[in-house]
């Protein structure tokens, strides 16, 4: 039964490799089962972290290491996560979603993260403060208890 009254906030700040995604997966899971969020919204969350840290692993710290910072607050029915890193500026919501339609045919990976993002968040916002991006990825519950699709 999801604790409804109840407000749950954790945070870590790992190195930014593939090593540490694991981790961060578990970070999520782990918090949101405990306060009752259904394992779609988990999982859209956990996925859309996971897409973000790997576009900073791959662009923003391709050519340096760095750390992403992750703050988890939880009131049911809303799950929020900020992350923070030192890369370049880079607002996803800004950028030009190419048409992957010709590469899923094909069979290609690739160019896909940022709309699988916006796909499965009810919300991302973008800022950037004292040189560092916070995105934030926002997933709600109906209150029938079925999230969005």
């Amino acid at each position: 039964m999801p604790k409804k009254a109840e407000i749950n906030s954790a945070e870590i700040k790992v190195d930014a490799k593939e090593g540490n995604l694991g981790l961060i997966r578990k970070f999520i899971n782990d918090n949101m089962k405990d306060l009752g969020f259904p394992r779609k919204k988990i999982s859209a969350l956990a996925v859309s972290i996971t897409e973000h840290c790997e576009n900073l692993i791959r662009h923003a710290y391709a050519e340096k290491t760095g750390k992403v910072g992750l703050k988890l607050e939880l009131k049911y029915p809303e799950a929020k996560i900020i992350a923070q890193d030192a890369g370049p500026r880079f607002n996803m919501k800004e950028q030009k979603i190419p048409d992957t339609s010709r590469r899923v045919k094909k069979g290609l990976g690739g160019k896909m993260g940022i709309k699988t993002i916006l796909a499965l968040c009810d919300a991302v916002e973008y800022k950037r403060t004292n040189d560092r991006n916070e995105n934030t990825f926002i997933v709600r519950v109906k209150k029938s208890g079925k999230g969005k699709k």
